[in-house]
């Protein structure tokens, strides 16, 4: 089990560090990581806590029994040169144990660090699904809210102004949308797992108007949509994923 879950971290810590969306792959290992380095140190840090007495007996030489442990932790086993013999001698050393104060200030540390971090995912959450995707909220100049409706409006006009049997060309992220929302064909959505079909659309987006059109002619295309953040500063716009583009189109046409 350690050696799965290691590998587990290691290689999907290393993925998502290539692509942020695979950043949910990497949570669950995270999260198991996380949980058993705060078991363990809640578990080592509280034996003194929760065996006391125990403790007190032991480091005082009233009892040749071995270190007391907490449930459900590790036995602490002890060599023979360090408990007491039965002659009363003194042991060589005493076991090793975290003073009551540090204890507590370690907890309070602990509890502090896990309940801001329960806070602040609350927080992340409300913040991410308290609107919809394709409704958009920044701030003014002057720090007011402005709400930007720019991809509901666009896709309603696409419903109202195009025939119900128009093809529309636009980067896959979009396919959903204007399937869902605008009614309309597309050439790849965010289920199209044909590279060399994506490859072909960001040819087209990354190609120069006379190439472009020959190339819509050839997919049937009536209409293109492209985005742009403009007053938004929609940061997710075509003209910041075109790296993407240019890297998929160049792995299918290199020329």
């Amino acid at each position: 089990g350690r050696i799965f879950i290691a590998i587990f971290g290691v290689l999907t810590a290393y993925f998502s560090g290539i692509m942020v969306r695979l950043m949910l792959v990497f949570a669950p290992v995270c999260c198991i990581l996380s949980g058993i380095g705060v078991s363990e140190v809640v578990d080592n840090a509280t034996v003194y806590l929760q065996n006391y007495d125990d403790w007190d007996d032991y480091i005082n030489g009233r009892t040749d029994m071995s270190p007391p442990s907490s449930q459900g932790s590790k036995s602490s086993e002890t060599k023979s040169s360090d408990r007491p013999s039965s002659g009363g001698r003194k042991r060589s050393r005493r076991p090793k144990s975290i003073p009551w104060e540090i204890t507590v200030l370690m907890m309070s540390v602990m509890l502090l660090i896990t309940s801001f971090y329960i806070f602040h995912c609350t927080w992340a959450a409300a913040e991410a699904y308290s609107s919809p995707s394709i409704i958009l909220s920044t701030k003014n100049p002057d720090g007011s809210k402005l709400i930007v409706d720019d991809f509901r409006n666009s896709y309603q006009w696409v419903r109202m102004n195009t025939k119900p049997d128009a093809k529309i060309l636009s980067w896959w992220d979009y396919g959903y949308q204007i399937t869902g929302m605008a009614n309309r064909t597309v050439l790849v959505d965010n289920n199209t797992w044909n590279t060399t079909h994506i490859a072909q659309v960001g040819k087209v987006l990354a190609s120069n108007e006379e190439d472009a059109y020959v190339d819509l002619q050839e997919l049937d295309v009536d209409y293109v949509l492209l985005t742009f953040g403009g007053l938004a500063n929609f940061s997710g716009d075509d003209l910041n994923k075109f790296l993407w583009i240019i890297r998929i189109v160049s792995g299918v046409f290199p020329d």
